[in-house]
């Protein structure tokens, strides 16, 4: 294995990322990501073995019911989800 000692992190991936365009350093981030931020073409990327999966949930305060707005957003959220697993 390779032992990483970062001299300097960033809380913010877009702030990693222009520090990788700027060439002073490498990160970790979202193909997605990169694309957004419009910087393909400018960033080299590399799949990582095995995938990093990250897995999110919505919290809200125990007892309560989330609110329509947000329903709708579970809603398209979970419908963008399937249709990234169709093959």
């Amino acid at each position: 294995g390779v032992r990483l000692d970062p001299v300097v992190e960033v809380e913010s991936a877009a702030a990693a990322l222009d520090l990788a365009v700027r060439g002073v350093g490498d990160t970790i981030a979202s193909v997605d990501l990169i694309g957004v931020l419009g910087l393909e073409g400018r960033v080299a990327h590399v799949p990582l073995e095995p995938p990093l999966v990250e897995r999110y949930a919505l919290i809200t305060r125990r007892g309560t019911t989330p609110s329509a707005a947000t329903a709708a957003l579970v809603a398209i959220v979970e419908e963008q989800l399937a249709l990234e697993l169709e093959p």
